[in-house]
């Protein structure tokens, strides 16, 4: 009974070092092993490995893309107008031993990532119109606008991520929503309206110029079609079906009711 315990115990404490000298890597991670603190390896692929037990410690990261949601952030443009901007951007770790000695951990690098980029973003809205970043449906090139200004943002936050050498690969930079502040917004827009309706009445009052230049060229080409035509819109004004109308033989308005001889009535 006495050897049956030592051989019970023997097994216990190989299967707890086992435990502790293996360990598994998955397709998603990658692993820097620690010894008293100090990387002495790394691993990437995926499978079972073998480390030190009870010295070795396994510090795993996501080597797949990860996203960093800033929050929202109200940030002035040039005309020193707030605006709430909500953003994101997506980022990799590729050089994982480097990742750990600036960032330490993915909740880290979300942080100090997140203030980067709003840093950033903030710069290049203080440079640009409300209508560059928000957007009016009247802006045909609203979307080119806003990517050239994430393109410069993106640019920016890949110098300095790697002029800090973070071991990371930023990705790309997006805005999920821009918009002005709830307290502001309903003045603002009724600016903006008004703004889009004076627009809209320049290019009214220039189309009735254009449309009296053009009745007036097509008076002078045929006068007697302008008349006829004439005749036809007062005919279509005056006359329902069903009224009977009586005219002298010398109205203008029964000009064109009549035959080509002026005596027999049209259809």
């Amino acid at each position: 009974m006495r050897n049956l315990i030592i051989i019970v115990i023997i097994i216990v404490l190989a299967l707890v070092i086992l435990r502790q000298a293996l360990y598994v890597v998955d397709v998603t991670e990658q692993v820097i092993i620690l010894r008293f603190g100090e990387v002495v390896n790394t691993q990437n692929t995926p499978g079972l490995n073998v480390k030190l037990p009870f010295v070795d410690t396994v510090v795993r990261l996501d080597k797949r893309i990860l996203r960093i949601d800033a929050p929202a952030t109200s940030m002035p443009d040039q005309d020193k107008e707030n605006l709430v901007i909500d953003i994101y951007a997506r980022y990799r770790i590729i050089d994982a031993v480097q990742f750990r000695k600036t960032l330490q951990t993915e909740n880290n690098a979300r942080s100090r990532l997140g203030d980067i980029v709003i840093s950033t973003l903030r710069d290049r809205v203080a440079l640009r119109d409300r209508t560059d970043i928000i957007g009016a449906k009247t802006q045909l090139d609203d979307s080119e606008t806003r990517t050239e200004i994430l393109d410069e943002v993106l640019l920016r936050v890949q110098e300095i991520t790697q002029r800090d050498n973070f071991g990371i690969e930023i990705i790309d930079v997006r805005i999920k929503r821009a918009d002005f502040p709830p307290a502001v917004t309903n003045s603002i827009y009724t600016r903006m309206r008004a703004e889009r309706n004076r627009i809209a009445a320049g290019f009214r009052a220039e189309g009735q110029a254009q449309a009296i230049q053009i009745l007036a060229e097509s008076l002078n080409r045929d006068p007697e079609l302008f008349a006829f035509l004439r005749s036809l819109e007062s005919y279509r004004l005056i006359f329902q079906p069903g009224d009977t109308v009586i005219l002298p033989a010398d109205s203008p308005l029964l000009r064109y009711l009549t035959g080509p001889g002026g005596t027999t009535p049209a259809e």
